[in-house]
Formats: structure tokens, sequence, C-alpha cells
């Protein structure tokens, strides 16, 4: 039998290689990706822990002070509302109370509350309405009137 020679090219040997490494890097990718998931559902979100009642925070808009409460039924904040707002606030800040019914909307459709999504042009309003809404829950004291009620 007479010997074989094969030729192959450099340049055929350097696409194959890195052909290799990227199938292999793939592979790698796809196997970390399909993990983390796994890892992900494994951790169920906090519920929350909140004695139902009224939870008060107060909001300081152009030197007036505004009264946000929240209200808990159920471990769920079912209603989040301004008090004491002033006409002029609501004419200056006409984004207040539509940003306000936004996040009703949504944390009665039971989206948690670090979840909320809101529109760019609300990013500021609801952003300041959400530091509101966790510093009344934070606030350990529940309204005296909305827990009679109950």
């Amino acid at each position: 039998m007479g010997t074989k020679i094969v030729i192959v090219r450099f340049k055929e040997l350097i696409y194959g290689t890195i052909f290799v490494v990227l199938a292999i890097l793939l592979i790698v990718l796809l196997v970390v990706m399909l993990t983390s998931n796994k890892k992900k559902n494994e951790h169920p979100e906090p519920v929350m822990n909140y004695e139902t009642g009224v939870y008060n925070s107060t909001l300081l808009i152009n030197d007036q002070a505004l009264n946000l409460e929240v209200v808990v039924d159920d471990n769920t904040i079912s209603d989040v509302r301004l008090t004491n707002i002033s006409e002029s606030i609501e004419i200056l800040y006409p984004l207040l109370s539509t940003t306000l019914d936004n996040i009703n909307t949504q944390l009665s459709s039971d989206v948690p509350l670090n979840n909320l999504t809101y529109s760019a042009e609300q990013r500021y309003t609801s952003a300041l309405l959400i530091d509101a809404i966790e510093t009344a829950l934070d606030n350990d004291s529940v309204s005296e009137a909305s827990s009679e009620q109950n």
C-alpha cells in the first residue's frame, strides 16, 4: 500500500478551529442560561406582610405637605390616594393624579410595588409617589380610624 498525502490548507485549519470554539461557547452559553432560569424560579418573590389598615406618609411638593394614604387589605395594597391636595397643586402638577391612577390600576392587578411600570414622561412623578408609598408602608403606625372600622 502506498502512502497517502493529505494537504490541509492553513486557512481551512484556522476557520475550522474558529467554528469549533464558537460552537463550544454557544453550548456553554445555552447551559448557563438554562440553569440560571431554574435558580430564579426556586426563590419566590417575598410576600407583603402588612396589617390591614391605612398607612400614611407626607409628600412635600412646592412647600405644601400632601398626605399620601395607602390602604392595605389582606396583605395587598387596595388603594393609594392623596388627601388635602389643593387645587393649585392639581393645576401645577397634572401628572400627579394620572400617575397615581396608573399606580392604583397596576396595584389592583396584583403587580408588586417594585415591578410597577410607567411611561418616560411619568418617571419622576412615579418615583416620587412610589418612594412615598414605600415610606408609608415602612411606617409601623396604622391609622386608628381604619382599624376601628374593621
